[in-house]
């Protein structure tokens, strides 16, 4: 890290730019990488449709989505299975959009913030209109870790001075983009002391390992680090073939 950043001070000085201008760019790489590196892994389609089905599967693991056909006197739902008529408890029929989101929320386990698979006879059912209805608002939350980082380097992005800016692109993890107000950023320089980035989540969950692990924020800064010294020789480059 001693190395890569005496090559950005090198880097930034030759192009023209403060030190403190080189750490804003640096900031910016880094909430790229951290959003890539932030559960679930990967940039694309397929980080989506990872979060989506454990998202689906949280919930399966603790209801079962069935087509109720009606309930008994005692509030007891009642439903087709197997061309078998059933009757579930009334205490264990999850009604409504909010009494869903609320027992997935209670069977949360605290290491994993994941559920854990009830017994047959523990599951709550709910209609399936419901399920889905509920299924869906859960999956646009999707990403909202991600988003916050890149949030996070939008506001970096702004601490940047001149016409070439390092950006973060509006494709890029596009789904999590409507995340980012759960992110923000510092930054401090001058005179008489060493400048800082910072990069904040706000989203509370964001400090479990399983989410973001030490080990992937430091590969994120590091990573940061290389970018923006690829970019100011990329930059410096195009400088000199106009």
């Amino acid at each position: 890290m001693q190395k890569l950043e005496s090559s950005l001070k090198k880097a930034s000085k030759a192009f023209g730019d403060t030190t403190t201008q080189a750490v804003a760019r640096w900031s910016v790489q880094t909430g790229r990488e951290l959003a890539a590196e932030t559960q679930a892994w990967g940039k694309g389609k397929a980080a989506k449709d990872k979060q989506w089905f454990a998202i689906e599967a949280d919930a399966r693991h603790i209801i079962w989505p069935v087509s109720i056909t009606g309930t008994t006197k005692g509030g007891n739902a009642r439903f087709v299975h197997d061309g078998k008529t059933m009757v579930w408890p009334a205490s264990r029929v999850l009604k409504s959009e909010d009494e869903m989101q609320d027992w997935i929320e209670m069977h949360r386990t605290r290491r994993r913030s994941r559920t854990s698979k009830l017994p047959f006879s523990e599951l709550a059912v709910c209609d399936l209109k419901i399920f889905q209805k509920a299924l869906k608002a859960r999956q646009k939350k999707a990403g909202m870790a991600k988003g916050a980082w890149l949030g996070a380097a939008n506001k970096a992005a702004t601490f940047q001075r001149g016409a070439q800016r390092i950006n973060i692109g509006k494709n890029f993890i596009s789904y999590a983009q409507k995340h980012s107000r759960h992110g923000t950023a510092k930054l401090r320089g001058g005179t008489g002391f060493r400048p800082l980035g910072e990069l904040q989540n706000n989203l509370s969950y964001s400090k479990s390992p399983n989410v973001v692990s030490k080990t992937a924020i430091s590969n994120s800064l590091g990573w940061g680090l290389r970018k923006t010294i690829t970019w100011y020789r990329k930059a410096a480059k195009q400088a000199l073939d106009q």
